[in-house]
């Protein structure tokens, strides 16, 4: 009887005062201006996406080996031009040599016309074996996917 009586007196108390339930109760409404009152100026740029210390090591890394890649394909050409340069400087000297002493006596100094000609001679082949190896060079940096400015030294 007890149970009976605690029973009803739920039932006859919740009829009398209803329940008033979260579903009843107002949500919150924020308007743009409300939000506007505490936005910050950072808040208004787009978030950059951060990079992880790795990342940017890796980056920081893969640009220094392009640099020291750049700067040894520049150094290799160089210097090969350079040797052409030499060798055609040597080529120019042996063929003056060569027509001053035909021009001082026509006909004679066979020996010395002879030297002078093979010292010609040996410039030429020397100036077409360094020419040789600047276009095997170019190959090579082709064949590795070396762009062609690098051999120029002409860096982005």
């Amino acid at each position: 009887m007890k149970k009976w009586f605690a029973w009803l007196w739920i039932i006859v108390v919740s009829a009398v005062f209803p329940f008033t339930g979260s579903a009843e109760e107002k949500q919150p409404y924020f308007t743009n201006e409300d939000v506007k009152k505490y936005q910050k100026s950072s808040d208004r740029q787009p978030a950059l996406p951060k990079k992880d210390a790795k990342e940017e090591k890796k980056a920081t890394a893969s640009m220094a080996r392009d640099k020291q890649e750049q700067e040894r394909w520049c150094k290799r050409a160089n210097e090969q031009r350079k040797k052409i340069e030499t060798a055609r400087d040597d080529v120019v000297k042996a063929e003056r040599d060569l027509s001053r002493e035909k021009e001082k006596l026509p006909g004679t100094g066979g020996k010395k016309n002879s030297r002078l000609q093979d010292r010609l001679d040996q410039a030429k082949r020397r100036l077409r074996v360094e020419e040789k190896e600047l276009h095997d060079l170019e190959n090579e940096a082709h064949r590795k996917g070396v762009p062609p400015g690098w051999l120029r030294c002409q860096f982005e």
